[in-house]
This record gives structure tokens, sequence and C-alpha cells, in this order.
């Protein structure tokens, strides 16, 4: 892996960066229009390039490859394209997505020991919740089209925005109700621990014996309220209605009052963007 890092430096900057520019648009091209923004291309020597990475991105997955057990990709080359996007090279992993397996059973007990050593991670910015790289988050379940949002000094801060943010419309007959529960689980005491932010069986590899060869994407890697790999993970419809659900709940069984609120704040919050 080095060797081709070495390799690929010989190359000079502006060549790489016209390369892999032409790389990523041409698979775009190679796409329908529903993958139009698809900005991942594998290439025939084993490199996958991302166009469209952050900062934050780089880092977090070189520090978890570095300090970590977690099987993540090497990183062969990053180049920035803007003050906050670059073109990111990576080792293409080897195993299938669980989204491509087509059965209804995950490695729960893999997935535990993962979550366990990314959360023993511990944050340089304390209590502040933020991007891994300090920056503000940028979260779909938060702002569906994306945005900063943060960073906050507190758990308690951030549930406090959240809330404002959301705006829930709830109807009047229900209104105490959900905003006594939802207050009751922000209440609790939650500790800041580093989250993957899109744990979801597209960005989880394994080979044919269900054996986990790879968590992928990093992007909204972030240190967040100690629940939110939970929440965010069953987030979309399609795997909130679906086995993933049951999987990530055995890997946090502790959150159900949190789970709770949340899923109140999804249903009562205004459409937002």
């Amino acid at each position: 892996m080095h060797l081709k890092k070495f390799l690929l430096h010989l190359i000079p900057h502006v060549l790489r960066r016209r390369l892999y520019r032409y790389l990523i648009t041409d698979g775009r091209e190679s796409y329908n229009a529903f993958n139009q923004f698809n900005t991942v291309h594998r290439d025939l020597f084993g490199f996958v390039i991302k166009g469209n990475a952050t900062p934050s991105e780089y880092a977090a997955t070189e520090s978890i490859r570095r300090n970590t057990n977690i099987p993540v990709p090497f990183v062969y080359d990053y180049i920035k394209t803007g003050s906050h996007t670059a073109y990111f090279v990576m080792q293409n992993m080897s195993g299938m997505s669980l989204d491509d397996y087509r059965i209804n059973v995950a490695p729960a007990n893999q997935l535990r020991v993962i979550t366990d050593e990314l959360r023993d991670v511990r944050s340089p910015y304390g209590q502040s919740i933020c991007r891994f790289d300090d920056s503000p988050l940028d979260d779909h379940r938060i702002q569906l089209l994306g945005g900063s949002f943060g960073p906050f000094p507190s758990p308690e801060d951030f549930h406090r925005a959240l809330l404002e943010y959301s705006d829930l419309q709830t109807p009047n007959e229900v209104k105490g109700a959900v905003l006594d529960r939802i207050n009751a689980a922000f209440s609790n005491d939650y500790g800041v621990r580093l989250t993957h932010g899109d744990l979801t069986p597209s960005n989880i590899l394994v080979d044919k014996d269900l054996n986990i060869t790879s968590i992928l994407d990093w992007a909204t890697a972030s240190w967040m309220p100690e629940y939110w790999e939970l929440v965010k993970s069953i987030f979309l419809l399609q795997y909130r209605k679906s086995f993933w659900r049951k999987v990530m709940e055995q890997v946090f069984p502790q959150y159900g009052d949190i789970q709770e609120a949340d899923q109140l704040i999804v249903k009562y919050r205004r459409v937002y963007t």
C-alpha cells in the first residue's frame, strides 16, 4: 500500500488533480440519471477516488486507521479542490456491502465491538458537539439538504438548538405530553462519543461468512451525544422499517427513551431544508 502511495505521488500534483477530476466526471457519466450526483470512482488499479471529500473526513479516516483496530481504507492521496472540499484517493476494500447481500441478518456482535472501540476514543474538544476536526456539523438527520450546524459547547446546548431548529408542529391535544417526553429524555447526562454518523448497511462491507471487512464513509464522523449513532443509523425510513433497526437496537440496547424522543422529533418537526 505504501508503495502505491509512493508511486502515485511521483505524478505531479497538478496532473493528479486533473486525472481525478476526469475520472470522477467519467464515473458520473457512466451512471443513470438517478445517480448523477455520484462522486465515487473505482478503477482497475485498486483505487477508490472520491470527490467532494472534506478535511474532516480525511482526518477521521486516517486517525481511525492509525489508532484503532477498526478496518478502514488506507488513504493514498488527498488533494484540496476548495476551502472545504478535496479529492480523496483510498484503498478499494474487499467484501460486499450489507445492502447488496440481500439477507436480513447482520453481525451485531462485531458491530458492538467496533462501536465500543470507536466510543473509547477520547475527544480533544471536551464536551463540544462538532465534527471530527472541530468544524460545524453537516448531518442530514438535522438538515436534509446539508449545511452547517454548530459547533455547540455541550450536549445540552446541542439539544436546545436541535429542538429549536426542528420547530415541532405538534397538535395541541398531545403537545404537552410530547414535549415532556422529549425534555425528559434530553435531561439525561449524556457523554460525548466519537460517532461514525452513517453506520448503515451500505457502509459496512462483509465477506461471505459475514465477517466485517471494512467500515466506509467517515464523512459525518463527529463528536456527538453518546446515543446519536443509534438514532442516526435508523433515521432513514428504509432502515427504520427494516431488520436494521433491530440490529442497531441490539448494539445499543440502553437508549430506548432517547430513541422514542428522537422519533417524536422526526414525526412532528417542520418540513426542513
